[in-house]
């Protein structure tokens, strides 16, 4: 076999990232922009705070401003970011060069035998578009999400934890066992790359119905639209460009918070949910005697899933019971 090049590496790998996107259609049109209507209007002293508290050590995306230039020099380059950032989201849209991504592949597993299922993807975006994002999530999209957020998501929101989402379940379980004869079924839900594997449309239909200025719609809405990504190997040794015509873009302010939003009408009422970002695990207390219900959540969430363009990882999917009966009353759910 033909021994290939660093580049042709690269180009292989980043075709192999992207082509499970292939199914999905990339946003064809954003909403009407209002000229009256403006984002934010930020001044100096709000961007020279941000620039100051960069992490110096993270690295540039495929723009090479890199944090310790913006850290540096923030008292410096404080007015002329600022007229960028203003510029963007007085327009309603993000500069080409912010929607691009530098992909470093890191090895989970070897042998590599499958990029997808042995090489983790870590995403290098643009600083100055993380700034801008950072001032849409803090002023918008955050206080719009949290308002209307599912109480039983842990994940990404302020003073939250997995620390917080363990001790709720352990708490619930140990006292639904405690002496009572119950037993507990649990049901651990995976999704297939769950952030890279989301429908734009419906994303956009979701944004569309948070409670903030349509210009702010617009303008996170053209975030998702028309993204490149390329994968990074050395200095010297990238991929050509590819397109990327769904997810949430990882390394990025917003993309966590979008997902929030995509997931947070996944309603499961049969039993006890605790969500972290992608995670989902139910729960149901099965009384001694009585019949489990499980099946109906689990239909519940393959009808979500399928609606919304996620796809369970059947693999990774789970099924635990707690029960120190003797005699067990639960039996394994259809698969």
């Amino acid at each position: 076999m033909d021994r290939k090049s660093p580049t042709e590496i690269a180009n292989f790998i980043n075709t192999a990232f992207l082509d499970p996107m292939k199914i999905y259609q990339p946003l064809a049109s954003l909403p009407p922009c209002d000229p009256n209507d403006s984002v934010l209007q930020l001044d100096e002293l709000d961007i020279y705070k941000v620039l100051a508290s960069l992490n110096p050590r993270k690295a540039s995306g495929p723009d090479c401003v890199s944090n310790w230039v913006l850290n540096e020099y923030a008292e410096i380059l404080a007015q002329p970011v600022c007229s960028i950032l203003n510029s963007s989201f007085n327009e309603q849209q993000l500069p080409i060069s912010w929607k691009t991504a530098d992909i470093v592949p890191i090895i989970k597993s070897k042998p590599v035998t499958e990029i997808c299922k042995h090489l983790r993807p870590i995403s290098l975006t643009p600083a100055l578009s993380k700034v801008a994002e950072e001032f849409v999530v803090s002023k918008h999209i955050g206080p719009a999400i949290l308002c209307q957020i599912d109480p039983n998501q842990f994940g990404v929101i302020p003073k939250s934890s997995t620390l917080m989402a363990s001790i709720s379940m352990i708490h619930n379980w140990s006292q639904s066992t405690d002496g009572s004869g119950a037993a507990v079924r649990i049901i651990l839900f995976d999704y297939k790359k769950a952030f890279d594997l989301i429908d734009h449309g419906i994303l956009a239909e979701k944004i569309s119905r948070l409670p903030i200025r349509k210009a702010v719609v617009r303008w996170t809405i053209d975030f998702l639209q028309n993204r490149k990504q390329r994968v990074k190997l050395a200095i010297d040794c990238v991929s050509e460009w590819g397109d990327v015509p769904a997810g949430v873009p990882q390394g990025t302010k917003l993309g966590p918070w979008l997902f929030l939003l995509m997931i947070n009408d996944l309603k499961i009422t049969e039993v006890s949910t605790w969500k972290y970002v992608d995670d989902t695990t139910v729960s149901e207390v099965v009384k001694k005697g009585d019949t489990s219900k499980a099946q109906d959540a689990v239909s519940t969430v393959e009808n979500w899933s399928s609606s919304n363009g996620l796809h369970l990882n059947a693999d990774k999917c789970k099924e635990l019971h707690i029960d120190f009966k003797t005699t067990k009353q639960l039996r394994p759910l259809d698969s």
